[in-house]
């Protein structure tokens, strides 16, 4: 659980454990239209936006991602894994709880919703047998690759490896 800020009285859920009760399908880039199946009233549309997206609450269970079009596919997915982890603060814990979680904008909020992105497009498991395959001073190296695998880019894929390793591994297998 993490703490929301004092003023919304409501303890978010671990975004690893909400992630994995989702169907990603089994691939290791996450199938984001099979996740968007347990929400039928939202949709993902692609824009010419100044940021790189938002979400657009629609009314009861109805609501739009829009991103930007002109980003590269990984930073479009990862934006659709964040605005999908708004879209469940709203649809999920709002519901339930009677606090507003769509618009306050807040940081532990947006890294509640970084880390659910993080989960759902890179699962820690997953990451880990993964990299667990890799002779450590080759996993560097291999970013690149598991990126392209994974279907992110490769600051997200280093980010998330640093979280589920603890550390990246110098070239001589060492964890910085």
């Amino acid at each position: 659980m993490i703490d929301a800020p004092r003023h919304l009285a409501v303890a978010l859920p671990d975004p690893e454990s909400v992630t994995a009760s989702l169907d990603r399908g089994p691939r290791r880039a996450a199938d984001l239209e099979l996740v968007l199946r347990a929400w039928p009233g939202l949709r993902v549309g692609l824009e010419q936006l100044d940021g790189p997206g938002y979400l657009i609450i629609l009314g009861e269970d109805r609501g739009e991602i829009l991103v930007r079009a002109q980003d590269p596919l990984p930073r479009r997915r990862y934006t659709v894994a964040h605005e999908l982890a708004h879209w469940y603060l709203a649809t999920e814990i709002s519901h339930h709880s009677s606090p507003d979680l769509t618009c306050e904008r807040n940081t532990t909020l947006e890294r509640w919703c970084e880390h659910f992105a993080a989960a759902l497009l890179l699962p820690r498991q997953m990451l880990a047998a993964d990299a667990a395959q890799i002779d450590g001073g080759n996993l560097s190296r291999a970013v690149p690759g598991l990126a392209r695998a994974y279907r992110v880019s490769r600051q997200a894929l280093r980010i998330r490896l640093n979280e589920v390793l603890g550390g990246l591994p110098d070239r001589f297998g060492r964890f910085v």
